[in-house]
């Protein structure tokens, strides 16, 4: 297996291209794969038996049929989307996410972000940045502000990382101490436990931890006795 990972981007705007560009080819674990400008490119690059590791993509860019790129997400095994927007609708970030991706960042994401999700979408976790997470929790209905869960842990799709993470919040660790732990930066950290929350239906801590109790990811008795503050 190849130590870096190969990255196609999608873009119709010349200074998003480049500056992703830049932050690809500044990193020695990504190569720059190729970059795509038409609906037939993507197609058969990704059709490929050299098709890309991740692509980045505008989704949403004129350039490109949004039906037909959530079509491709069904058969691209190797390829992993990571759209990258513009602020949309809270429908429209649903619409995608829905079709099979499991990362969403936007324009105004950081590079430290962009970097952290190509790596975590590469090992196969799922990484949506906080403003998107924000946009699709507005205006939640009533029924989900308590508790939902469901009975396993594989039922909810939440990842071994995430697993770690919910055991951690439940011991009564703070971000930058999970972070520190699992050599991870706080944003990363912070966006798992937006990704967390999202996946069982609450909005606190409290939640996360009764969770983690309930699914033995903790004993009870060593979180009621913890000796942490």
């Amino acid at each position: 297996m190849s130590s870096k990972i190969f990255i196609s981007l999608a873009f119709s705007e010349f200074i998003t291209e480049k500056g992703l560009s830049s932050v690809v080819e500044s990193n020695r674990h990504f190569e720059l794969h190729s970059i795509l400008r038409s609906q037939s490119e993507i197609s058969s690059t990704l059709q490929s038996k050299n098709a890309p590791d991740i692509l980045l993509i505008d989704v949403f860019s004129e350039a490109f049929d949004v039906e037909k790129i959530m079509a491709y997400i069904s058969f691209a095994t190797k390829t992993k989307f990571i759209p990258i927007t513009s602020p949309r609708s809270k429908n429209e970030y649903s619409k995608i996410i829905k079709s099979g991706i499991k990362s969403y960042l936007l324009k105004s994401c950081s590079e430290e972000e962009i970097i952290d999700c190509i790596n975590a979408t590469a090992k196969g976790d799922n990484y949506i940045c906080s403003m998107v997470l924000d946009a699709m929790l507005i205006d939640q209905d009533a029924a989900k502000k308590e508790p939902s869960y469901k009975k396993t842990c594989d039922g909810l799709n939440i990842s071994d990382r995430e697993i770690e993470i919910i055991k951690l919040i439940a011991e009564g660790c703070i971000n930058k101490e999970i972070a520190d732990r699992l050599y991870l930066s706080n944003h990363t950290i912070n966006t798992h436990r937006k990704n967390i929350m999202q996946k069982l239906g609450i909005n606190n801590t409290a939640g996360i931890v009764l969770f983690a109790v309930k699914e033995k990811i903790v004993s009870a008795n060593d979180f009621l006795f913890s000796s942490k503050d």
